[in-house]
């Protein structure tokens, strides 16, 4: 890490996983994983919002975690699509809170987990080297061509459904069922349609070759059991691996396989304390 006083402060942009909220990010961790983060880089700035499409949950009845969410669904399609969410919702609250033309006085950095991971390579893509430095994942979701196709297959043949053809009043008049019949086949409905649209915008506007430095970390379970899944393996984790090495040089993508750290790989101590000394090391 360059010490030199003189250039502009770190601001890391952090993206949630699905189905999560904001205390995903230290309450709920063993690691005070955020906490770390602060006390290693005490000059850096660290947005966390809560996505509004994942306060489906607080409607939840037997979700644990319900009243960490917000109860505002007042949104509608525009606010699923990602562009629109980055460019207009998001950019809008950082220039709300750190001021108009803040990527001048700030170096951008994006941390996400999960599937947060599409955001975060959007943005990265969209605005480039000019806005963001580099963008650090968290075991994060699969879009490489084989493991988009096995993600979305799984999302269309899950037995809760989804909305199709997609209309944005048909939208909003879901929300609000959720809201008034809190019914929780209208959430996971609600849940699928969000997870289709966004993984279909992403299989189709990130490139495999990267235009920012990209570091992952990446979990490996052995033996799989409960993490097993059709589309979210070891062997589609490894396929991913592969097929980004193939496309970007060691500067522009640099997988960190860490094994045995679940899919959330900034719970325990030990590897949060890993992944905090390299973001440490990577930024400028």
């Amino acid at each position: 890490m360059n010490l030199n006083r003189n250039l502009k402060p770190a601001l890391f942009i952090l993206f949630q996983g699905s189905g999560t909220n904001v205390k995903s990010w230290n309450e709920y961790t063993e690691s005070k994983f955020l906490d770390k983060l602060k006390a290693q880089i005490p000059s850096a700035k660290f947005y966390t919002y809560q996505d509004k499409i994942h306060n489906i949950w607080h409607y939840h009845k037997s979700n644990i975690e319900k009243n960490d969410f917000p109860s505002d669904l007042d949104f509608g399609l525009d606010y699923v699509d990602i562009p629109t969410h980055i460019t207009t919702y998001l950019m809008k609250d950082l220039e709300k809170k750190y001021g108009v033309g803040f990527q001048n006085r700030y170096n951008v950095y994006c941390i996400a987990w999960s599937a947060g991971a599409y955001l975060a390579l959007f943005m990265a893509h969209n605005f480039g080297l000019g806005f963001v430095k580099r963008v650090f994942l968290m075991d994060p979701a699969l879009f490489t061509p084989r493991n988009m196709q096995k993600r979305l297959n799984s999302m269309r043949n899950d037995k809760d459904g989804y909305l199709y053809p997609l209309h944005n009043s048909d939208y909003k008049k879901l929300l609000r069922r959720v809201i008034e019949l809190k019914n929780d086949s209208d959430i996971y409905k609600v849940n699928n349609t969000n997870n289709i649209l966004r993984s279909t915008f992403i299989q189709n506007n990130i490139p495999l070759r990267f235009s920012v430095p990209v570091t992952s970390f990446v979990n490996f379970q052995e033996p799989e059991r409960g993490e097993w899944s059709e589309d979210f393996n070891n062997l589609t984790r490894l396929d991913e691996i592969r097929t980004l090495q193939s496309y970007n040089g060691r500067d522009m993508y640099e997988p960190f396989v860490l094994k045995n750290k679940s899919h959330f790989v900034f719970n325990k101590k030990k590897p949060a304390s890993q992944i905090v000394n390299v973001i440490k090391a990577r930024i400028v």
